[in-house]
């Protein structure tokens, strides 16, 4: 038991009986016993539904060969929770809500370049005018002083 002895066994009891005095020394025994029965219980449990919920489905020729397969199969959308199911339609809604504003932006980037370029060609035209107008009204004032 454990890996010891009777002779180990022997002086941790006695070191108990010591420690703790007969008065308490059953009980402790009793909530130890408890404690394991409670355990034994829990692990029974534990292996009925490892057994249940994986090995059965293998054995009817559905083997896993990924385990997050069975629990994506597990939480497929007709057993989902009503918690669930909205916390799904806020999630969509939410991207759709996203998408939408990353096509506004996307137009508002393209309209904004489209203005930029627009206000670059009328500028260059206006330089070019002011350009003629300058060389215009020199010539005007270099003929001018001529006469």
């Amino acid at each position: 038991m454990f890996g010891i002895g009777g002779f180990e066994f022997f002086l941790i009891l006695i070191f108990a009986f010591l420690i703790f005095g007969p008065e308490r020394l059953p009980e402790m025994a009793k909530t130890l016993g408890r404690a394991i029965a409670k355990f034994k219980a829990m692990k029974n449990e534990l292996d009925d539904v490892v057994k249940t919920e994986i090995y059965e489905p293998q054995a009817q020729g559905v083997p896993y060969e990924n385990p997050l397969q069975a629990l994506e199969e597990l939480a497929s959308p007709t057993q989902l929770t009503p918690q669930d199911k909205e916390r799904i339609a806020r999630r969509e809604k939410y991207e759709q809500q996203r998408a939408q504003l990353k096509e506004k932006a996307a137009r508002a980037q393209a309209e904004a370049a489209a203005a930029k370029e627009d206000d670059e060609s009328v500028a260059d035209g206006a330089d070019r005018a002011t350009v003629v107008n300058t060389e215009g009204a020199s010539l005007e004032e270099a003929s001018g002083s001529e006469e």
